[in-house]
């Protein structure tokens, strides 16, 4: 894969970055005019990067954020890349939740679609201490 096919691979990782950051306006640079985005686990339909962008300014100011893991893939067919990354998300209290986040990347290395899943996280079960190793 070239250089030009990396860095648009990498725009995900870039938006969380500037999340991060508190970069907003930065960050809506990134995403396409024809933005659609998506929050599964509670059902939401995002239309716009703006809307998208403040979504993230209301729920992540202030939060430490940090990509864990990201992988892509390039669809001949839709001629865009797809990005998966998981996203570690720590706000002021210590409360720790993760994102999964799948992020569609056009040739002209803008944003035009979104899925994030949600999930915060927990102590494990003492039913299963037995079987697994904590990190």
């Amino acid at each position: 894969m070239g250089r030009i096919d990396e860095e648009a691979a990498k725009v995900g990782c870039q938006l969380w970055r500037l999340f991060n950051d508190q970069e907003w306006d930065k960050a809506r640079g990134l995403i396409s005019g024809e933005f659609e985005g998506y929050w599964p686990l509670t059902k939401e339909q995002i239309f716009g990067g703006d809307n998208f962008i403040e979504l993230h300014r209301r729920e992540h100011s202030g939060h430490q954020i940090q990509v864990v893991n990201s992988q892509f893939t390039y669809d001949v067919w839709d001629k865009a890349y797809e990005v998966a990354l998981q996203v570690l998300i720590e706000d002021g209290m210590l409360r720790r939740r993760y994102a999964l986040s799948f992020i569609t990347v056009d040739r002209d290395h803008q944003i035009t679609k979104a899925i994030e899943y949600w999930a915060d996280c927990c102590n494990a079960p003492e039913s299963r201490k037995d079987l697994v190793k904590l990190f």
